[in-house]
């Protein structure tokens, strides 16, 4: 990239737009939208799309690698604003590959599916399921997310019940945990599955070795 290109897409940056350089060569992954915050005033592009700049929270998946979180600052077409602050969001991004924190949310793609590399530390799904304490979930709804675990497992994003042990009030929470094939039948409002948790009230995976659980 030239001299003139750079400052041109640095001024475009200072304005919310796009990074064109990773927009043009960064690798495509995965970007679910964890918030989206307003943080400037509309522009509008020769009568295009009424555009605001926001800054994203986004949770970025790439192939073969760990999920992470990276900030962006983006101008993007206001009437997506109300979808993009769901929080169950999904948009391809692009990405640096010498740095990962370089990152613009691609909305002209589709997001692609990937497949993450395998955690077996602290907090992660394995290490719960290990040394986690006993739960019944309930089921409130869930949804695939669009990317893989290192076994080839879909993940899924669920809205769970959660009923721990020793009398604690039942809480809800919404989690995200790969599901084996043959545990797809049990992936309904109301179904009761076992689960464990893990060193926060927050960090909850369902048990599907396990199976339902009784009423």
């Amino acid at each position: 990239m030239g001299l003139f290109s750079k400052i041109g897409n640095s001024v475009n940056q200072a304005f919310g737009g796009a990074d064109s350089e990773v927009m043009r060569t960064g690798q495509l992954g995965l970007g679910q939208i964890l918030s989206a915050q307003p943080s400037g005033g509309t522009v509008q592009v020769g009568g295009g799309l009424v555009e605001r700049t926001c800054t994203f929270q986004v949770k970025v998946l790439l192939d073969g690698g760990s999920p992470y979180v990276a900030v962006v600052r983006q101008r993007v077409p206001e009437v997506y604003l109300g979808q993009l602050q769901s929080g169950t969001a999904r948009v391809a991004v692009r990405v640096d590959v010498t740095d990962p924190q370089r990152v613009v949310l691609d909305l002209g793609s589709q997001p692609p599916s990937v497949q993450v590399a395998r955690n077996s530390g602290p907090n992660s799904a394995e290490h719960i399921l290990n040394t986690g304490s006993d739960a019944v979930v309930v089921m409130v709804e869930s949804s695939p997310s669009g990317y893989r675990d290192w076994r080839g497992y879909e993940l899924y994003d669920f809205l769970l019940t959660v009923i721990p042990g020793a009398a604690a009030q039942p809480y809800q929470i919404r989690a995200g945990n790969a599901v084996p094939p043959e545990a797809l039948p049990l992936l309904y409002p109301g179904s009761r599955l076992h689960a464990k948790i893990g060193d926060e009230p927050t960090k909850v995976v369902v048990d599907f070795a396990q199976g339902a659980a009784a009423a």
